[in-house]
Protein backbone atom coordinates (compact mmCIF):
# COMPACT_ATOMS: atom_id res chain seq x y z
CA UNK A 1 0.00 0.00 0.00
CA UNK A 2 2.41 2.68 0.93
CA UNK A 3 4.62 1.91 -2.17
CA UNK A 4 1.36 2.61 -4.07
CA UNK A 5 0.93 5.65 -2.34
CA UNK A 6 4.59 6.78 -2.75
CA UNK A 7 4.35 6.03 -6.82
CA UNK A 8 0.92 8.25 -7.24
CA UNK A 9 3.01 10.37 -5.60
CA UNK A 10 5.87 10.27 -8.38
CA UNK A 11 3.03 10.70 -10.87
CA UNK A 12 1.88 13.75 -9.61
CA UNK A 13 5.23 15.34 -8.89
CA UNK A 14 7.31 13.94 -11.44
CA UNK A 15 5.22 15.84 -14.65
CA UNK A 16 5.19 19.23 -12.31
CA UNK A 17 9.46 18.78 -12.15
CA UNK A 18 9.36 17.88 -16.05
CA UNK A 19 7.41 21.14 -16.43
CA UNK A 20 9.51 23.44 -14.11
CA UNK A 21 12.40 22.25 -16.09
CA UNK A 22 11.08 22.98 -19.35
CA UNK A 23 10.42 26.68 -18.26
CA UNK A 24 13.60 26.91 -17.25
CA UNK A 25 15.28 25.96 -20.43
CA UNK A 26 12.56 28.38 -21.61
CA UNK A 27 13.90 30.49 -19.68
CA UNK A 28 17.51 30.12 -20.44
CA UNK A 29 16.70 30.44 -24.31
CA UNK A 30 14.85 33.72 -24.29
CA UNK A 31 17.93 35.07 -22.08
CA UNK A 32 20.30 34.13 -25.13
CA UNK A 33 17.93 35.60 -27.76
CA UNK A 34 17.43 39.20 -25.72
CA UNK A 35 20.90 39.00 -25.17
CA UNK A 36 21.83 38.69 -28.73
CA UNK A 37 18.89 41.67 -29.57
CA UNK A 38 20.64 43.58 -27.37
CA UNK A 39 24.13 43.26 -28.80
CA UNK A 40 22.61 43.03 -32.38
CA UNK A 41 21.46 46.81 -32.03
CA UNK A 42 24.73 48.25 -30.35
CA UNK A 43 26.61 46.65 -33.70
CA UNK A 44 24.33 48.45 -35.80
CA UNK A 45 24.30 51.51 -34.19
CA UNK A 46 28.63 50.95 -34.49
CA UNK A 47 28.20 50.29 -38.27
CA UNK A 48 25.90 53.05 -39.00
CA UNK A 49 27.59 55.73 -36.75
CA UNK A 50 31.32 54.62 -39.04
CA UNK A 51 29.51 54.98 -42.35
CA UNK A 52 28.19 58.40 -41.45
CA UNK A 53 31.25 59.97 -40.29
CA UNK A 54 33.14 58.02 -43.56
CA UNK A 55 30.30 59.47 -45.91
CA UNK A 56 31.02 63.20 -44.07
CA UNK A 57 34.50 62.97 -44.61
CA UNK A 58 34.02 61.68 -48.67
CA UNK A 59 31.69 64.47 -49.17
CA UNK A 60 34.39 67.08 -47.14
CA UNK A 61 37.25 65.75 -49.28
CA UNK A 62 35.50 65.84 -52.39
CA UNK A 63 34.28 69.54 -51.90
CA UNK A 64 37.97 70.23 -50.89
CA UNK A 65 39.29 68.68 -53.99
CA UNK A 66 37.04 70.70 -56.27
CA UNK A 67 38.75 73.92 -55.15
CA UNK A 68 40.79 76.22 -57.86
CA UNK A 69 43.88 76.39 -55.50
CA UNK A 70 44.02 73.12 -54.53
CA UNK A 71 43.61 71.39 -57.68
CA UNK A 72 46.28 74.26 -58.93
CA UNK A 73 48.86 72.14 -56.84
CA UNK A 74 51.07 75.20 -56.51
CA UNK A 75 53.01 75.62 -53.05
CA UNK A 76 53.12 78.89 -53.14
CA UNK A 77 49.84 79.06 -53.86
CA UNK A 78 48.37 77.08 -51.10
CA UNK A 79 44.34 77.04 -50.29
CA UNK A 80 43.89 79.24 -47.11
CA UNK A 81 41.86 76.51 -45.83
CA UNK A 82 44.60 74.18 -45.36
CA UNK A 83 45.99 76.35 -42.09
CA UNK A 84 42.20 76.88 -40.78
CA UNK A 85 41.15 72.79 -41.17
CA UNK A 86 41.96 71.51 -37.87
CA UNK A 87 40.15 74.53 -36.18
CA UNK A 88 37.53 73.73 -37.69
CA UNK A 89 37.46 69.89 -37.57
CA UNK A 90 39.62 69.04 -34.60
CA UNK A 91 38.94 65.35 -35.22
CA UNK A 92 41.16 65.31 -37.76
CA UNK A 93 44.75 65.91 -36.73
CA UNK A 94 46.28 66.88 -40.03
CA UNK A 95 45.53 67.98 -43.56
CA UNK A 96 47.52 68.00 -46.32
CA UNK A 97 48.51 67.95 -49.95
CA UNK A 98 50.73 65.70 -51.73
CA UNK A 99 51.90 64.99 -55.58
CA UNK A 100 51.95 61.60 -57.02
CA UNK A 101 55.48 61.39 -55.66
CA UNK A 102 54.47 61.55 -51.97
CA UNK A 103 55.82 64.79 -51.88
CA UNK A 104 54.02 67.76 -49.45
CA UNK A 105 52.83 70.64 -51.53
CA UNK A 106 50.45 72.04 -48.63
CA UNK A 107 49.72 71.17 -45.39
CA UNK A 108 48.29 72.05 -41.74
CA UNK A 109 50.94 70.71 -39.39
CA UNK A 110 54.35 71.51 -40.66
CA UNK A 111 57.32 68.98 -40.61
CA UNK A 112 60.91 69.41 -39.55
CA UNK A 113 62.35 71.27 -42.28
CA UNK A 114 65.90 68.92 -42.51
CA UNK A 115 64.38 66.04 -42.30
CA UNK A 116 60.90 66.19 -44.43
CA UNK A 117 58.46 63.14 -43.83
CA UNK A 118 58.43 61.14 -47.03
CA UNK A 119 55.14 59.14 -47.51
CA UNK A 120 55.60 57.24 -50.87
CA UNK A 121 55.99 54.22 -49.26
CA UNK A 122 53.70 54.43 -47.46
CA UNK A 123 50.71 51.75 -47.56
CA UNK A 124 48.19 54.07 -47.43
CA UNK A 125 49.44 56.52 -49.82
CA UNK A 126 50.43 53.55 -52.32
CA UNK A 127 47.11 52.46 -52.08
CA UNK A 128 45.03 56.07 -52.07
CA UNK A 129 47.18 56.22 -55.36
CA UNK A 130 46.35 53.54 -57.10
CA UNK A 131 43.04 53.47 -56.31
CA UNK A 132 42.13 57.13 -56.99
CA UNK A 133 38.92 57.36 -55.38
CA UNK A 134 38.12 57.61 -52.09
CA UNK A 135 40.12 55.48 -49.47
CA UNK A 136 40.19 54.57 -45.92
CA UNK A 137 43.59 53.27 -44.45
CA UNK A 138 44.84 50.51 -41.98
CA UNK A 139 45.19 51.82 -38.16
CA UNK A 140 48.54 53.87 -38.78
CA UNK A 141 50.80 55.23 -36.18
CA UNK A 142 51.74 58.73 -37.77
CA UNK A 143 55.25 60.13 -37.49
CA UNK A 144 54.15 63.98 -37.89
CA UNK A 145 50.87 63.34 -35.20
CA UNK A 146 52.32 61.10 -33.10
CA UNK A 147 49.07 59.48 -32.96
CA UNK A 148 47.34 56.40 -33.82
CA UNK A 149 45.39 57.43 -37.04
CA UNK A 150 43.11 56.00 -40.45
CA UNK A 151 44.30 58.07 -43.11
CA UNK A 152 41.62 58.66 -44.95
CA UNK A 153 42.77 59.98 -49.01
CA UNK A 154 41.17 61.21 -52.04
CA UNK A 155 42.34 61.94 -55.46
CA UNK A 156 42.84 65.90 -56.63
CA UNK A 157 42.33 65.82 -60.54
CA UNK A 158 42.82 68.51 -62.99
CA UNK A 159 40.64 70.42 -65.68
CA UNK A 160 41.06 67.46 -67.75
CA UNK A 161 40.27 64.79 -65.14
CA UNK A 162 44.04 63.84 -64.76
CA UNK A 163 44.71 62.60 -60.84
CA UNK A 164 47.94 65.36 -59.99
CA UNK A 165 47.79 64.47 -56.31
CA UNK A 166 46.11 63.08 -53.52
CA UNK A 167 44.07 65.06 -50.61
CA UNK A 168 45.59 63.23 -46.89
CA UNK A 169 43.10 63.50 -43.87
CA UNK A 170 44.01 61.57 -40.86
CA UNK A 171 41.32 60.81 -38.30
CA UNK A 172 42.52 59.99 -34.74
CA UNK A 173 41.24 56.52 -33.84
CA UNK A 174 40.56 58.42 -30.07
CA UNK A 175 38.08 59.93 -31.84
CA UNK A 176 36.26 56.69 -32.10
CA UNK A 177 37.01 55.92 -28.76
CA UNK A 178 35.17 58.90 -26.99
CA UNK A 179 32.71 58.61 -29.22
CA UNK A 180 31.63 54.75 -28.31
CA UNK A 181 32.23 55.70 -24.72
CA UNK A 182 28.42 56.97 -24.55
CA UNK A 183 27.30 53.07 -25.12
CA UNK A 184 25.79 51.56 -21.87
CA UNK A 185 26.19 47.70 -21.99
CA UNK A 186 26.01 45.66 -18.78
CA UNK A 187 29.42 45.22 -16.79
CA UNK A 188 32.57 43.40 -18.87
CA UNK A 189 30.51 44.16 -22.06
CA UNK A 190 32.90 44.93 -25.29
CA UNK A 191 32.63 46.95 -28.40
CA UNK A 192 35.23 47.48 -30.90
CA UNK A 193 36.13 48.96 -34.45
CA UNK A 194 38.46 46.30 -36.42
CA UNK A 195 40.47 47.39 -39.56
CA UNK A 196 41.03 45.30 -42.39
CA UNK A 197 43.75 43.52 -41.07
CA UNK A 198 42.86 42.68 -37.71
CA UNK A 199 43.88 45.60 -35.89
CA UNK A 200 41.73 48.28 -33.75
CA UNK A 201 40.70 51.00 -34.45
CA UNK A 202 38.63 51.34 -31.12
CA UNK A 203 38.63 48.73 -28.05
CA UNK A 204 36.11 50.07 -25.50
CA UNK A 205 37.55 47.90 -22.46
CA UNK A 206 41.30 48.78 -23.34
CA UNK A 207 42.06 51.65 -25.21
CA UNK A 208 46.01 51.09 -25.09
CA UNK A 209 45.03 48.13 -27.60
CA UNK A 210 44.59 50.66 -30.13
CA UNK A 211 46.65 49.89 -33.49
CA UNK A 212 47.80 46.40 -31.92
CA UNK A 213 46.62 43.17 -34.71
CA UNK A 214 44.62 40.98 -32.89
CA UNK A 215 44.41 38.22 -35.59
CA UNK A 216 45.01 34.57 -33.69
CA UNK A 217 42.31 35.67 -31.36
CA UNK A 218 39.30 33.91 -32.01
CA UNK A 219 36.55 36.82 -32.32
CA UNK A 220 38.82 38.97 -34.59
CA UNK A 221 38.71 35.97 -37.06
CA UNK A 222 35.26 35.16 -37.14
CA UNK A 223 35.00 38.84 -37.65
CA UNK A 224 36.95 38.84 -40.75
CA UNK A 225 35.85 35.87 -41.94
CA UNK A 226 32.43 37.42 -43.09
CA UNK A 227 30.44 40.64 -43.53
CA UNK A 228 27.97 39.90 -40.64
CA UNK A 229 26.50 37.14 -37.88
CA UNK A 230 26.33 36.21 -34.70
CA UNK A 231 28.40 34.03 -32.51
CA UNK A 232 29.63 33.10 -28.91
CA UNK A 233 33.33 33.02 -28.92
CA UNK A 234 36.02 33.83 -26.93
CA UNK A 235 37.09 37.63 -26.66
CA UNK A 236 40.61 38.74 -27.08
CA UNK A 237 41.03 38.67 -23.20
CA UNK A 238 39.84 35.26 -22.96
CA UNK A 239 36.32 36.20 -21.94
CA UNK A 240 33.21 34.05 -23.25
CA UNK A 241 30.76 36.47 -24.78
CA UNK A 242 28.02 36.43 -27.23
CA UNK A 243 28.42 38.88 -30.15
CA UNK A 244 27.04 40.68 -32.69
CA UNK A 245 29.28 42.01 -35.47
CA UNK A 246 28.89 43.92 -38.99
CA UNK A 247 31.18 44.56 -41.72
CA UNK A 248 31.16 49.15 -42.47
CA UNK A 249 30.80 49.88 -45.80
CA UNK A 250 32.89 51.09 -48.17
CA UNK A 251 35.75 50.76 -45.67
CA UNK A 252 36.59 47.33 -44.72
CA UNK A 253 36.14 47.79 -41.63
CA UNK A 254 34.12 45.80 -38.83
CA UNK A 255 32.74 46.69 -35.68
CA UNK A 256 31.34 44.05 -33.39
CA UNK A 257 29.57 44.07 -29.59
CA UNK A 258 29.64 41.35 -26.68
CA UNK A 259 28.20 40.83 -24.12
CA UNK A 260 29.78 38.38 -21.25
CA UNK A 261 27.66 34.61 -21.43
CA UNK A 262 27.69 35.01 -17.59
CA UNK A 263 26.04 37.86 -17.60
CA UNK A 264 23.25 36.90 -19.67
CA UNK A 265 22.34 33.83 -18.22
CA UNK A 266 22.90 35.64 -14.26
CA UNK A 267 18.83 35.82 -14.30
CA UNK A 268 17.62 32.92 -15.28
CA UNK A 269 19.97 31.07 -13.24
CA UNK A 270 18.74 32.47 -10.65
CA UNK A 271 15.47 31.93 -11.07
CA UNK A 272 16.24 28.43 -11.79
CA UNK A 273 18.13 28.24 -8.50
CA UNK A 274 14.71 29.08 -6.95
CA UNK A 275 12.63 26.76 -8.99
CA UNK A 276 14.34 23.98 -8.17
CA UNK A 277 14.59 24.84 -4.87
CA UNK A 278 10.57 25.21 -5.42
CA UNK A 279 10.30 22.15 -6.69
CA UNK A 280 12.77 20.36 -4.55
CA UNK A 281 10.60 21.41 -1.25
CA UNK A 282 7.22 20.13 -3.30
CA UNK A 283 8.48 16.66 -4.18
CA UNK A 284 9.78 16.17 -0.52
CA UNK A 285 6.17 17.35 0.71
CA UNK A 286 4.15 15.39 -1.79
CA UNK A 287 6.47 12.09 -0.96
CA UNK A 288 6.52 12.62 2.93
CA UNK A 289 2.49 13.34 2.93
CA UNK A 290 2.93 9.83 1.16
CA UNK A 291 5.03 8.39 3.94
CA UNK A 292 2.32 9.34 6.60
CA UNK A 293 -0.57 8.20 4.97
CA UNK A 294 0.62 5.00 3.81
CA UNK A 295 1.65 4.66 7.16
CA UNK A 296 -1.94 5.29 8.95
CA UNK A 297 -3.72 3.47 6.88
CA UNK A 298 -0.80 0.50 6.79
CA UNK A 299 -0.89 0.33 10.51
CA UNK A 300 -4.41 -0.55 11.72
CA UNK A 301 -4.36 -3.23 8.75
CA UNK A 302 -1.53 -4.73 10.13
CA UNK A 303 -2.97 -5.22 13.63
CA UNK A 304 -6.04 -6.70 12.20
CA UNK A 305 -3.48 -9.17 10.01
CA UNK A 306 -2.03 -9.92 13.88
CA UNK A 307 -5.81 -10.67 15.29
CA UNK A 308 -6.51 -12.65 12.12
CA UNK A 309 -3.46 -14.89 12.89
CA UNK A 310 -3.59 -15.22 16.40
CA UNK A 311 -7.41 -16.79 15.77
CA UNK A 312 -6.80 -18.86 13.00
CA UNK A 313 -4.27 -20.42 15.76
CA UNK A 314 -6.98 -20.93 18.32
CA UNK A 315 -6.88 -17.45 20.28
CA UNK A 316 -10.46 -16.61 20.44
CA UNK A 317 -9.62 -14.01 22.98
CA UNK A 318 -7.74 -11.90 21.23
CA UNK A 319 -9.84 -8.62 19.98
CA UNK A 320 -8.71 -6.05 17.30
CA UNK A 321 -9.20 -2.66 18.62
CA UNK A 322 -10.65 0.11 16.46
CA UNK A 323 -9.02 2.63 15.37
CA UNK A 324 -8.45 4.15 11.91
CA UNK A 325 -10.82 5.38 8.99
CA UNK A 326 -14.53 4.35 9.48
CA UNK A 327 -14.04 1.71 7.06
CA UNK A 328 -11.16 -0.14 8.57
CA UNK A 329 -12.64 -0.01 12.19
CA UNK A 330 -15.95 -1.32 10.69
CA UNK A 331 -13.45 -4.33 9.45
CA UNK A 332 -11.79 -4.76 13.15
Amino acid sequence: MRYHLLALALAVALPLTALVSMNLYSGLRQAEASGYLTVRSVAQDLKRDAEQFLAESKHLLELLAARPLVKAMNPKRCDPVAGEFRQLHPHYVNFSLRDLEGRLVCGDLSQPARNPVSVAEFDWFREGRQRAEFTVSKAFFGQVTHKWVSVLTHPVRDDARRVVGLLVLPVALDHFQRRIAQTVLPRGSVTALVDQAGAFLMYSNDPGKVGENMRGKEIIDLVLRSERGETKAAGVDAVARIYSYETVSGAGWHVYAGIPEDSVSAASRANAIEAISVSAMFLILVMGLAFLIGRRIQAPLRAIAGVTAEIARGNRAVRAWPDGNREIRQAA
